[in-house]
């Protein structure tokens, strides 16, 4: 299945239940412009922070977090 992007990266603070929906919700979007098959990610336990792959045409309109790059990334030859 084609990649549906592009995406990127979006911070967010998920104190108590994680899901991609708390996610959604916390960012102000629509669950459909999350990636489904990427995540919450945990990146600070302590704080609580995740990050998600967020469409990149809807992220402006999210709240709260800064969009950052999504690159592509493989294996070294």
């Amino acid at each position: 299945m084609a990649d549906p992007g592009p995406f990127v990266m979006m911070t967010v603070a998920l104190p108590g239940k994680v899901s991609l929906a708390a996610a959604a919700r916390r960012l102000g979007l629509s669950l459909r412009h999350l990636d489904e098959r990427y995540g919450p990610v945990l990146l600070d336990a302590d704080k609580a922070l995740y990050t998600v792959r967020v469409k990149a045409d809807a992220a402006a309109s999210a709240v709260g977090s800064t969009p950052f790059a999504d690159p592509k990334i493989r294996p070294l030859d």
